[in-house]
């Protein structure tokens, strides 16, 4: 009989043998983000899961109790708009309008900069592809551990990437006066870049009409969005960029993602009512003051949205640069938000809008078991991150006595 108990355990996934056994983690302070602190209290994890959070969790016999009193837990962050561990370029630019490309294609899970996601606390993201197409393609949310991409994964088609503004249009060239070349086409303008993205779904619209005898997947997927079954995420940074989107949103009938959205402050009663998810890009640093081509950068614009009701979430402070999450989340708190706000703006807010909040983003029963655990506040900056797990597995940070 023994026998066969080891050889049953042996053909289950990896993944779940590691975290088949139940273990208790006790900490001075839990922060779950969705309702108040438990002081002190205790996370009882099993098979990946959370499966009570408390101050009076009663732990079994025989379950391992991990010993954490004097540290303080809080759910794994959230990443809500991110280009690493993509091999190579982000963008497909043998077309302006890609949306059966699926950025889950490029994940390498070998890529460092998934391990240093870790360090930092997040262990969710949204891998999505680049700025360069007017309709890019789809984004998938993984998780930064994994030995392949399926691993990974947690939900494949989660937005659809656009693009509003001028990037696009760079590097094109006008085909009148200019010696041939691929980059001598269309658009070369924010009109023609707005033109691209309204021709995609008046012709996918048309596709409906018609009902042609041969599918057309990238059609099949621009009505998706405009059945609402998939959100679009638009990226835009100047005013008239964001106000183009709105308007865009309301012609199809989409779900309106907003990402970067620096002058988002001008708009923050229009984006409170229509209840527009904002991913912003916080230029707290000083020496990113100005958008790329002027404009306005006011450091309350987080403030701002999250008291009027705007679904928000934080990014990291630069394009390049993996700052801390938290560091934001700090600056913002500086800058006029309340704890609380900033809080959730990297954990449950970029969850319900990548639409994966039933798994994580908060510490309670039944979610995945990712969760973070601080010297201190989150919010405190001489606070350090020294354990990081992931569906209760560690995956950053020293041994814990025999664990």
């Amino acid at each position: 009989m023994k026998l066969i108990v080891v050889v049953a355990s042996l053909l289950l996934p990896a993944q779940e043998r590691e975290t088949s056994d139940a273990v208790a983690f006790k900490f001075g302070r839990i922060i779950p983000v969705s309702g108040p602190d438990i002081s002190p209290g205790v996370i009882l994890v099993e098979r990946g899961k959370i499966k009570k959070v408390g101050r009076d969790v009663a732990v079994p016999d025989g379950v391992k109790i991990v010993d954490l009193s004097a540290y303080a837990a809080m759910p794994g962050m959230v990443d809500a708009a991110t280009g690493i561990g993509i091999t190579g370029n982000p963008n497909e630019e043998s077309s302006e309008i890609t949306p059966r490309f699926r950025v889950f294609d490029s994940i390498d899970p070998r890529d460092n900069r998934f391990q240093h996601s870790i360090q930092v606390g997040v262990t969710t993201l949204l891998v999505e592809p680049g700025e360069r197409n007017v309709i890019g393609g789809l984004g998938s949310v993984v998780k930064p551990v994994g030995r392949s991409g399926r691993e990974m994964l947690v939900r494949e088609d989660a937005v659809l990437k656009a693009v509003m503004g001028r990037r696009p249009a760079w590097g094109n060239q006008s085909p009148r006066r200019s010696q041939a070349s691929f980059f001598s086409r269309r658009p070369t303008t924010r009109m023609g870049v707005v033109w691209e993205f309204r021709k995609a779904f008046l012709d996918a619209r048309r596709y409906r009409e018609e009902k042609p005898a041969t599918s057309d997947e990238d059609k099949e997927i621009l009505l998706k969005a405009m059945d609402r079954k998939l959100p679009v995420r638009v990226f835009a940074s100047r005013s008239f960029d964001i106000e183009t989107a709105l308007r865009l949103a309301d012609e199809f009938g989409l779900t309106l993602q907003l990402e970067e959205a620096e002058e988002a402050h001008r708009y923050v009663g229009e984006l409170a009512e229509r209840k527009v998810a904002v991913v912003l890009r916080p230029w707290f640093r000083t020496s990113d003051l100005y958008l790329p081509e002027g404009g306005e950068i006011r450091f309350d614009t987080f403030a701002r949205l999250a008291a009027a009701g705007v679904p928000v979430a934080l990014l990291h402070g630069d394009l390049d640069v993996r700052e801390s999450m938290l560091a934001m989340a700090a600056m913002a708190v500086k800058y006029g938000a309340k704890r609380e706000d900033a809080l959730r703006a990297v954990t449950i807010n970029p969850a319900g809008i990548l639409g994966v909040g039933e798994r994580v983003g908060t510490l309670e029963e039944g979610k995945d078991a990712d969760f973070v655990v601080l010297t201190g506040d989150p919010l405190d900056v001489k606070s350090r991150i020294e354990w990081v797990f992931v569906d209760g597995r560690r995956v950053y940070g020293k041994k814990i006595g025999d664990y």
